[in-house]
């Protein structure tokens, strides 16, 4: 063979060396899952994650998961789980001032005075009993707190009786000891425990909600 002719050769053996080196690494490409992300009920792939296996296969289009992305705001709360937060809402039956419950009456809770001045939420609290033209009971006979109403009426009035169950946003304002007479308490509806508590829930008028039974 001619010195062309070698040189040609070459060419060509230089050439499919080339070619052979490509398809090599573009095969391994194709195998690598840097870069994509596959979502599905149970694995994701983090592209800036180490591999740790095959994701699990993805839902067709009629199999998608419906469980919504979790936000920043429903992260879980530090506090006691039935404490009311964003991401889980006010436990039925209860109230609560600057996140301690007073509403059943909790271990730790201060006196209902100590949080004169402070907001006060009800969710679907029951009323235990109404003794007054303008505020009632709600709770439990031997643990409850006095909600006066203020304010003029709603756009649709509402008649407040036993057993309704009241949601609210109020504020804890102190009285004296001629409150319960002022609103109308007698002793047989309360007077003393009322006067006791020095401190009641005032909620206007418009910012209750009422669920008749």
């Amino acid at each position: 063979m001619n010195s062309i002719g070698r040189g040609w050769l070459f060419i060509l053996l230089f050439g499919l060396v080339v070619i052979l080196l490509f398809a090599t690494r573009g095969c391994g490409a194709n195998g690598d899952i840097a870069g994509s992300i596959e979502v599905g009920p149970s694995a994701t792939t983090n592209p800036g994650l180490p591999y740790a296996g095959p994701a699990e296969p993805s839902l067709g289009p009629t199999q998608r998961s419906r469980t919504p992305e979790r936000s920043e705001t429903e992260t879980a709360p530090d506090g006691p789980t039935d404490e009311p937060t964003r991401a889980n809402g006010q436990p039925k039956n209860t109230v609560y001032v600057s996140g301690d419950q007073i509403l059943p009456l909790s271990a730790g809770a201060d006196d209902l005075d100590a949080y004169v001045g402070r907001r006060a939420t009800a969710r679907s609290v029951r009323v235990q009993s109404v003794v007054a033209d303008e505020g009632f009971w709600i709770g439990t006979a031997g643990d409850r707190v006095w909600v006066q109403l203020i304010g003029p009426p709603p756009e649709s009035p509402y008649h407040v009786e036993r057993d309704d169950e009241v949601t609210f946003v109020g504020e804890v304002v102190a009285h004296g000891s001629g409150f319960a007479a002022e609103v109308g308490v007698n002793q047989e509806e309360g007077s003393r425990a009322l006067t006791s508590q020095g401190a009641h829930i005032a909620v206007r008028k418009h910012d209750m909600t009422l669920t008749q039974r």
